[in-house]
């Protein structure tokens, strides 16, 4: 007898734990489903600007987009405020007409990193001469 009723506990518990393992896939599968039909959300996202080209920051924004939100560097950081499904690079700020720059783009993440390294070529090494030698930040 004590055999019979220590299977029946058994299996009482393992039925309690398949039904307690049921609940919780149910549970993250709903919510998995209320986050994806809940669409693009709003998200503040600061851009790090890892600045490989010798230039003042000054020179370069990030962009975020399907949106359009911009924002300026400000002592390496800028901070947009966008959407979830946002996209975001870095380009050449239009204070600098004559200086053309545009990193890949990223997937919005509260926090990203981009890395701005300028190719040379002989009118961007022009240009970027006369950047440096314009706008070299002042020693402190």
């Amino acid at each position: 007898m004590k055999s019979s009723n220590n299977e029946v506990k058994w299996t009482l518990l393992k039925v309690m734990a398949a039904v307690a393992a049921l609940g919780v896939a149910v549970w993250y599968a709903a919510s998995v489903w209320s986050q994806a039909s809940a669409g693009p959300q709003p998200m503040t996202v600061q851009v790090a600007l890892d600045n490989q080209c010798g230039l003042v920051d000054d020179a370069f924004v990030a962009v975020a987009e399907p949106d359009g939100t911009t924002a300026a560097f400000d002592k390496g950081v800028a901070v947009l405020r966008t959407r979830s499904d946002a996209k975001i690079m870095v380009r050449a700020s239009a204070k600098y007409p004559d200086f053309g720059f545009e990193s890949p783009w990223v997937k919005a993440a509260p926090q990203v990193r981009i890395t701005t390294q300028c190719k040379s070529s002989g009118r961007i090494d022009r240009t970027l001469g006369s950047m440096r030698e314009q706008f070299q930040p002042k020693a402190r």
